[in-house]
């Protein structure tokens, strides 16, 4: 079975480029075709097909590289304009996504005092150290270097720039380069400090603020991580299902939010109450028969990825918040997505954490997300912040229904 690769673009009126992430792909094994409205990629078992194009290209002037961590595809349009997707029917979307194209950010002059004059005295010229790199990048010739131009450049110049750095300057090029998602490269570690380093789109392209980039799960799980015993809940708690469906329908005038769900979640909630009202359902199973029985606020997809290309906010869905609601395959997927300013992934786990009694009888289990015995990514979230994400009061501390404990908690990544 093909592996559907990561990619990500950005665009300009006459241009669209793409990264396909693909690391240490073997260029003499990659094989890209471009169509008027097809793009296709392969390498050995990985692929990706985006078809139909949201706007026609030129074939003959479109053109690609392959670098040690990415390639990137060029597709020159027929018709000038943003298509703000890849993929569609409507090629007049004014909106875009931005990709990782680094663009260097000369440190700014700091006010000299006596403690830095001699520090002065020992920091490099780093304009004339860029220039004289990009330079000598820049006399390559393709035959000399396939990549030129391209991640190999790149590389080139952060590694050579890095090498020389002092402890400073190393400091801020990693903090800009990785708060940015590849998009900076900042040698001003007094301005880099302030702050968090924003995505900074390539000149004449727009930056899309993707506010379903993030993903929220949403779970009810033991001190064990048990979530369910022969595909049903193990508990009864009134008061924890109303706080599901609170949260999961707290949405702005005019929008809703997106519930994503396996096909043993969907089959798990009572006919009467499906798809879940006031609410975007999106089921996903390998079986591209499969009846969902339901015509109206359901959509069936077939693997992580084609759900999350619904959450697309240049589209006119209206949807505001995306929600993972099961069971433990999804949520495992869900976590495994890589972190990106662009690209869906979990960033916030909603967690019931059912305190009493045990419920060992459990034989479904959700990731230790925590990673019990290592340093985690997470780290949870106060009361007040949980309840201002929601937009409601949660109760707090210790909460009790049907002889069962519990807690509501909120993880955030750190």
């Amino acid at each position: 079975m093909a592996t559907t690769l990561r990619h990500e673009f950005y665009e300009t009126d006459e241009k669209l480029t793409l990264s396909i992430f693909d690391k240490g792909a073997d260029p003499s094994q990659v094989s890209i075709t471009f169509q008027d409205r097809k793009f296709t990629y392969t390498h050995g078992d990985k692929s990706l097909v985006l078809e139909p194009l949201k706007g026609q290209i030129d074939p003959d002037a479109s053109d690609f590289t392959v670098g040690k961590i990415k390639i990137e595809a060029r597709f020159v349009k027929r018709v000038l304009g943003r298509w703000g997707s890849l993929v569609g029917d409507s090629p007049d979307r004014k909106s875009c996504l931005a990709s990782l194209s680094i663009s260097y950010v000369a440190p700014a002059v700091p006010t000299e005092t006596a403690a830095t004059a001699a520090a002065r005295q020992k920091r490099k010229n780093w304009e004339a150290i860029t220039d004289d790199i990009l330079t000598k990048e820049k006399e390559k010739s393709s035959e000399e270097d396939p990549n030129v131009g391209g991640d190999t450049a790149l590389n080139s110049f952060f590694q050579k720039i890095f090498a020389d750095a002092d402890e400073d300057t190393k400091r801020a090029m990693m903090k800009s380069y990785q708060e940015s998602g590849g998009t900076t490269l900042s040698t001003n570690w007094d301005e880099v400090k302030k702050g968090k380093v924003e995505v900074k789109p390539p000149q004449g392209a727009e930056w899309k603020n993707n506010l379903m980039s993030r993903l929220t799960i949403i779970v009810a799980a033991t001190k064990a991580n048990g979530i369910g015993v022969n595909a049903r809940l193990p508990w009864r708690l009134p008061k924890e299902i109303k706080y599901f469906a609170q949260v999961t329908t707290q949405a702005p005038q005019g929008k809703q939010n997106a519930v994503i769900m396996g096909r043993n979640t969907w089959e798990s909630i009572p006919k009467k109450f499906r798809p879940l009202p006031k609410r975007t359902n999106i089921v996903i199973s390998r079986n591209p028969n499969y009846n969902l029985d339901a015509t109206e606020g359901v959509v069936l997809q077939h693997n992580l990825q084609s759900a999350l290309s619904l959450l697309d906010p240049t589209s006119s869905n209206n949807l505001h918040r995306g929600f993972i609601i099961g069971g433990a395959t999804l949520y495992n997927e869900s976590l495994e997505l890589p972190l990106s300013e662009t690209m869906p992934n979990v960033d916030r786990i909603l967690l019931t954490r059912i305190l009493q009694p045990d419920f060992a009888e459990c034989d479904v289990f959700m990731p230790d997300f925590l990673k019990t015995g290592e340093q985690s990514e997470w780290k949870r979230a106060s009361h007040d912040e949980l309840s201002n994400w929601v937009g409601f009061d949660v109760p707090a501390g210790e909460q009790e229904e049907n002889g069962i404990k519990y807690e509501f908690q909120m993880w955030v990544r750190k």
